[in-house]
């Protein structure tokens, strides 16, 4: 996940560079949702979480949230067709319901309500992307699927995955308890994280690494709220901060940070931000004043 955030941070140096690693994601994650639905159907349709060759139902289900999350983005900024939109919207969303996980369905409404002060921008997108997103919902709600999905929402059923994560919760407050400032050592969960970011950190490194969280969390908030006052209106800015906050989204109910690639995919576009956007000042600034600035400070250092 690291490697990941060093590799965008190296390679992304301008829009053009982001905007091409954005459809390259988009393009490789309708594919590989192709392949995912292929086999879902050949296995005719089974009911409940889908075990895509042993893939965790979890980041499965986050493949499709994050894919809709950055459709919707590219959407409200036109930069999207509403034909290619649609594409991907409907198997993105069948995706997350394959996945019959909380989780992911909590990361994909959160990410779209964060976005909701670009999207309500423009009447017609907004009313365009309601529309379709109504559309969709009305086509998977009579699916079994979506009954499966919400029977775990709503706790319907006898939830097994819900008291474990009481006790996996229990758990982590036990060993943050015996040790308060260092914790027990990263990997002290192995196997059995406790499914909440704020217990695994304090868990595994005490307050040391939790007042770390608790700092990492507030430059988040910041950059959000920088999104409201300043930057509603741009596109790099709002969209590498969604796919970010929307990867902490599920990591407050489930899943780990250590695995969550998206988490560190948020990350590193989150970081070049600064790279994109004094960039794009620059560009805005007209040839002739460019180069007349440049000659001045070269004939003052002379």
């Amino acid at each position: 996940g690291l490697g990941l955030t060093f590799f965008i941070k190296v390679y992304v140096n301008d829009v053009s560079e982001w905007e091409y690693l954005m459809k390259s994601y988009l393009i490789t994650s309708f594919l590989l949702q192709l392949c995912v639905i292929t086999n879902f159907i050949m296995l005719g349709m089974p009911f409940g979480r889908f075990n895509f060759f042993g893939a965790h139902p979890i980041p499965l289900g986050l493949l499709g949230a994050i894919t809709t999350i950055i459709a919707v983005a590219f959407f409200i900024n036109k930069r999207l067709s509403i034909l290619k939109f649609v594409i991907l919207l409907l198997s993105s969303l069948w995706i997350v319901f394959i996945s019959s996980s909380k989780g992911p369905l909590l990361t994909m409404l959160v990410g779209i309500l964060l976005l909701m002060p670009t999207i309500f921008k423009s009447l017609k997108r907004s009313l365009s992307l309601m529309t379709l997103l109504a559309i969709s919902y009305f086509i998977f709600s009579k699916t079994e699927q979506y009954k499966s999905m919400m029977e775990r929402v709503l706790g319907a059923v006898d939830d097994q995955s819900t008291y474990e994560r009481i006790l996996l919760y229990n758990a982590a407050e036990n060993i943050f308890k015996e040790s308060p400032l260092i914790g027990g050592g990263i990997g002290v969960f192995k196997d059995y994280y406790p499914h909440n970011l704020f217990l695994e950190i304090i868990g595994e490194g005490g307050l040391a690494l939790g007042t770390l969280l608790v700092l990492f969390f507030i430059w988040v908030f910041h950059k959000y709220i920088m999104y409201l006052i300043k930057f509603r209106d741009n596109h790099y800015y709002y969209t590498s901060l969604i796919v970010l906050t929307a990867s902490l989204t599920v990591l407050m109910v489930s899943y780990t940070y250590v695995d969550l690639k998206f988490l560190y995919f948020g990350l590193g576009l989150v970081l070049v931000q600064n790279k994109i956007l004094n960039i794009r000042e620059i560009v805005k600034i007209p040839y002739k004043q460019r180069i007349s600035s440049i000659m001045h400070k070269v004939t003052r250092h002379a």
